[in-house]
């Protein structure tokens, strides 16, 4: 019986008014999970999406621009862009949302892709400017906590919010368990201890003379 998940099988040609955009782009990030950046090939993005080839090179010219444009709507899906008025309420937003973003096998496609990319400085400079935008809205989250008095002022963001997506990576994708609401707020309330300023000493009250 044939896998009909494979390229290798006919797909329909597309009729018209279908999103021919979106058709192309989700067969490229199912061909990314599939055969790796080496493996892609015009031709089985094609087959996957059911077009003809020319209608992929008219609009991308070769699969680095393809694959540029993928990932820029993978890792573009969803807002990250909010603010609660807390840091609280900021990451616990941040947690849900970026759960959604992890476990899409677009995501999924993008991370396998990077972790095969060492000797290509090429792609790895396409997934960092698609990565780029979300970064820094998330970034501004420790800007506006830092300003409101919630973190101190030495913490390094950058590397904090590394070591928070690695909390979400290592969950959701090595351990494979689901991020539940005790989770999120284990993990906000961890966050919000190891960030948050020095308390201050309370003042020595003086002895009388």
């Amino acid at each position: 019986m044939s896998d009909p998940s494979s390229p290798d099988v006919a797909t329909p040609r597309l009729v018209r008014g279908e999103p021919i955009v979106t058709r192309v782009l989700d067969a490229t990030i199912q061909e990314l999970a599939r055969t790796g950046y080496e493996g892609l090939t015009i031709e089985r993005v094609a087959v996957r999406a059911g077009v003809n080839r020319t209608t992929i090179y008219r609009r991308w010219p070769n699969k680095g621009e393809l694959v540029r444009a993928a990932f820029q709507r993978t890792t573009g899906a969803i807002d990250f862009d909010w603010d609660t008025g807390s840091l609280r309420g900021d990451l616990e937003v941040f947690i849900l949302r970026a759960h959604e973003t992890l476990i899409s096998p677009g995501m999924r496609a993008f991370l396998q892709t990077l972790l095969a990319a060492e000797d290509q400085p090429e792609l790895l400079g396409l997934a960092a400017a698609a990565e780029a935008p979300k970064l820094a809205a998330v970034l501004a989250f420790f800007v506006r906590a830092e300003q409101r008095g919630e973190i101190r002022p030495d913490l390094d963001k950058a590397l904090f919010l590394d070591g928070l997506l690695g909390l979400l990576v290592v969950k959701l994708l090595v351990h494979r368990e689901p991020v539940t609401p005790s989770f999120v707020r284990r993990v906000v309330d961890h966050v919000i201890a190891m960030a948050a300023p020095p308390a201050r000493a309370p003042p020595v009250a003086r002895g009388r003379r």
